[in-house]
């Protein structure tokens, strides 16, 4: 419609305006309204002439002679329309929440508003507010809505349709926001902490920190043999940090080779894979042998079956002690004591964290005479912990009866200092049930049933 419009129409006391509406070639709504004058009578040829501008138009009654003779009338109007175009203020750029609250200027003779909002699955909010419920029932100032439909994570558009009594308005230029609440979308990248530089373990710890909504850790270790040393998945729970906060840590048991070593963590959830690590490198040079001289808290569990005079009897018992390793070089020895029937030594060599042991692997009672009695331990040392497995077997004969007894030990050794070990000694009776005495003790059951 121009924005200025002069006709003539000749319709007696009554004047009809047909308003069409377009919104580009289509036509969306039609509206005839009947504009009255109040003091009108038949000659004062009122609607003679119209003339239109914007929103108002002017109706003149050109044989009006309340005035005088000829003196005419015009008469103004505010046309009734639909209204007018929305313009959106926010929410644009990117939101760290789900949901949105939505603004934009309000539109003058607007009562109701639609709001459209597609998110990156599709539509998810088609819904019509009231102008005061908008918060701009005058018609004046900003409109502004806080709807709680949840958002997918990613690209999101929304628009504002206008309406009143007389029709629809235009719709409103498209307006873009992003949801990135880190929920909904592949993981980050992870920061790698440790390994790097020279280090002497051969199985070390690796250490990064979390992602927060990482659900699974992808470890890939390149050792100096270049082969593919570590691929392990590890859930954010056995990595330690199931929070998504924190430092990440695993410990796999895979021993690495001397020399350069390189490796890298990929992130992953239900959504997708999360881009690699940068690299981090480190180089493994272990020592000859890892200095493991000083006092030691250990604890050790013992499974065996002992068998005498055709009756077998299994158990299992565990217990602590404190000993003391003394090294020489790669040569390594300490003492067990057992109470009431002395001390005996364990032997062995380390070879960079590996440690090897020998000893007799069980106490008989004087009427029993050994023919084989041997354990073997090996082990590993990491940092100030010595983990060690032993495996071991005594026979001969107990009153003339052939006996033979079998187990396996696991134990665990901490270093402490001369001050700790002396504060857990205080007050304690440390009981070290080792394999060389339960299997004593075993026997001995055995040989007061046999009797």
């Amino acid at each position: 419609m121009e924005s200025t419009w002069n006709r003539k129409l000749l319709i007696g006391a009554t004047l009809s305006l047909l308003l069409v509406f377009m919104l580009g070639s289509k036509t969306f709504a039609t509206t005839e309204f009947k504009l009255p004058a109040s003091d009108i009578v038949a000659e004062d040829e009122f609607g003679e002439s119209v003339s239109i501008s914007g929103d108002l138009a002017m109706v003149g009654a050109d044989g009006d002679d309340d005035n005088g003779i000829d003196s005419d009338s015009d008469y103004i109007y505010a046309l009734e329309v639909p209204p007018g175009k929305a313009t959106l203020i926010s929410p644009s750029g990117t939101l760290s929440d789900n949901f949105a609250t939505y603004e934009w200027n309000a539109a003058a003779s607007s009562t109701w508003y639609y709001l459209w909002v597609n998110d990156s699955t599709g539509n998810q909010i088609k819904k019509w507010y009231t102008a005061d419920e908008a918060n701009c029932g005058s018609g004046a100032g900003e409109c502004s809505v806080t709807d709680t439909t949840e958002l997918a994570d990613g690209l999101c558009k929304w628009w504002i349709q206008t309406w009143n009594d007389f029709g629809y308005g235009p719709w409103s230029d498209a307006m873009s926001f992003t949801v990135d609440t880190g929920t909904d979308v592949p993981p980050g990248k992870a920061t790698l902490i440790s390994p790097s530089g020279k280090i002497t373990e051969e199985s070390p710890i690796y250490t990064w920190n979390a992602v927060a909504n990482s659900t699974w850790y992808y470890l890939w270790v390149n050792d100096s043999t270049g082969s593919k040393t570590i691929l392990k998945w590890f859930t954010a729970d056995e990595a330690n940090c199931a929070d998504g906060i924190g430092v990440c840590s695993v410990t796999p048991s895979t021993v690495l080779k001397d020399g350069s070593c390189k490796w890298w963590i990929q992130t992953w959830n239900e959504h997708g894979y999360g881009q690699w690590s940068d690299a981090m490198s480190f180089t493994v040079v272990t020592p000859l042998c890892t200095n493991i001289a000083g006092i030691w808290h250990g604890s050790e569990t013992v499974t065996f079956t002992c068998c005498l005079g055709g009756d077998c009897e299994t158990d299992t018992f565990s217990g602590t002690d404190i000993i003391t390793i003394q090294q020489n070089e790669c040569n390594i020895s300490y003492d067990i004591d057992v109470s009431g029937f002395g001390s005996f030594p364990r032997k062995g060599t380390i070879d960079g964290n590996t440690i090897q042991l020998s000893g007799k692997f069980a106490i008989l009672q004087p009427w029993c005479k050994e023919e084989k009695n041997k354990v073997d331990i090996n082990g590993k040392v990491k940092g100030d912990r010595i983990n060690l497995k032993g495996s071991g077997k005594v026979t001969g004969k107990c009153d003339g009866e052939s006996f033979s007894c079998k187990g396996d030990s696991t134990s665990t050794f901490t270093r402490l200092s001369y001050s700790a070990a002396e504060e857990a000694m205080t007050g304690k009776e440390f009981t070290r049930e080792s394999s060389t005495q339960l299997l004593n003790n075993c026997i001995k059951i055995l040989t007061i049933m046999d009797h």
